[in-house]
């Protein structure tokens, strides 16, 4: 009988691994931080495939390729586009907290839904504007649900 060829395309996640991302579906915001090329964002790639195989979820992938917040919000614009939701289009970059706070409140409302949401930023560390990550956590606007002590780093 032949011998089966490996498969070179199988990803490995450890024990460790594994387990360090199980809270990710039980918190509002997920880190994960490593230094460049231990897998990060394999890690994620394959825990949200592994999650879609078990339930029905969304998964909104947005990546920074610069620090360029236009481009930034280009990419955003996309990513939600490509999931079917074209509602982002009709914003321009918010360039203030009043624009910044009528997207995201209309984000939650165009989200709110019976199935989960996964947003996942590839290379957030590129963006230095504080901006950014006071839109993106969305503090003020999260629903009753969800503590904001529900936060996770692995």
């Amino acid at each position: 009988m032949p011998k089966q060829k490996p498969n070179l395309n199988t990803i490995y996640i450890s024990e460790r691994l594994h387990e360090s991302l199980k809270p990710i579906s039980h918190c509002t915001l997920t880190t994960v931080i490593a230094p460049m090329g231990y897998g990060k964002t394999t890690a994620i790639n394959w825990y949200l495939a592994e999650r879609t195989k078990r339930e029905e979820l969304c998964v909104i992938r947005i990546n920074v390729y610069s620090d360029n917040l236009a481009i930034f919000w280009k990419s955003v614009q996309d990513a939600f586009t490509r999931e079917g939701f074209r509602f982002l289009r009709e914003y321009p970059c918010p360039s203030d907290a009043a624009g910044g706070s009528l997207s995201a409140d209309d984000l939650c409302h165009e989200l709110n839904v019976k199935k989960s949401f996964y947003i996942f930023i590839d290379d957030f560390h590129l963006l230095s504007d504080d901006r950014v990550s006071n839109f993106i956590c969305l503090r003020d606007h999260l629903s009753e649900r969800t503590a904001p002590s529900d936060r996770y780093e692995t």
